[in-house]
C-alpha cells in the first residue's frame, strides 16, 4: 500500500512539474500581427456639434467652465465686501 500511494504522488509531481514548465514555455516563433482596427463614428455622428461635444468631453467633461461667462458678468467684489456665491446645478439645468 505504501508503495503504491509513493508511486501515485511521484507520478502526481512529475505531472504537476510538466504542466507547469508547459505552461511557462514562450513560442518559439512571433505570431503573426494584424493591422490595427480602425473604428469610424457612425454618419449621424459627424458635424459641427458632434466635434464640439467630443472636444468638450475631452477638455471640460465634468463641465466646470459652464457658468464662467456668468461670472464674469458678476465681476470681483469690493474690497472688504464679502460675497455669497451660488453654485449652479448644470447638470439638471436642461431637464424638465
Amino acid at each position: 500500500m505504501r508503495k503504491r500511494l509513493t508511486w501515485v504522488l511521484t507520478a502526481l509531481a512529475a505531472l504537476g512539474v510538466s504542466l507547469s514548465a508547459m505552461a511557462m514555455k514562450l513560442p518559439s516563433r512571433p505570431r503573426k500581427t494584424h493591422a490595427p482596427v480602425v473604428l469610424t463614428a457612425p454618419a449621424w455622428q459627424s458635424g459641427t456639434y458632434w466635434a464640439n461635444f467630443d472636444h468638450n468631453l475631452l477638455v471640460d467633461f465634468a463641465d466646470l467652465a459652464h457658468f464662467r461667462a456668468a461670472d464674469r458678468r458678476v465681476g470681483q467684489p469690493a474690497p472688504g465686501t464679502d460675497r455669497v456665491v451660488f453654485l449652479g446645478d448644470s447638470i439638471t439645468e436642461g431637464g424638465s
